[in-house]
């Protein structure tokens, strides 16, 4: 038997509608079902509600399945490459048959992720194909079609500039 770690979250918002966000970490045996954390999260957003002058407005339960460390020893390890930074990203956006929409961006993207010299999500490259066919067939948006609207590239590097010639 294995333990996993997880945390409770509880979006809690005040009088002015600004919004925190409260998180209790904790470890569990492999085997808790997520109806035992659920009533968990219920029991501790009674316990939240008498303590604060604002309002818990969301309660989520996130589950860490691995933690890795960075190194340059480990596979793969982070790439200096074009897009190194986290703060960049290739921005993916999805619609349903009731108009839905749910945002994906993956954080520091390879260059191969977009068309050439352009920072438009390149969804016929064989990745980002199959990343899109997943998350369409995970329907993380209710309704009956999942359809992929496109993809641009955000962040730091949001636009290219024209290379320089040397003369």
């Amino acid at each position: 038997m294995a333990n996993i770690t997880y945390s409770y979250n509880f979006n809690i918002t005040d009088v002015n509608g600004d919004s925190a966000q409260m998180r209790i970490d904790s470890i569990t045996a492999d085997t808790t079902t997520l109806a035992s954390l659920a009533t968990n999260s219920g029991t501790l957003n009674g316990l939240i509600a008498p303590l604060t002058n604002g309002k818990v407005t969301g309660r989520t339960v996130t589950l860490q399945i691995d933690k890795a460390q960075i190194s340059s020893g480990t596979a793969p390890p982070p790439a200096d490459a074009t897009y190194p930074s986290v703060t960049d990203g290739a921005r993916m956006s999805f619609t349903n048959s009731s108009g839905q929409r749910r945002v994906v961006v993956v954080p520091a993207p390879l260059e191969a992720v977009f068309k050439t010299d352009t920072n438009v999500v390149n969804p016929d490259q064989a990745d980002v194909a199959a990343f899109i066919a997943e998350i369409i067939a995970l329907g993380l948006i209710g309704g009956a079609t999942n359809l992929y609207d496109g993809g641009v590239k955000v962040g730091h590097h949001a636009r290219k500039r024209a290379t320089r010639k040397s003369l």
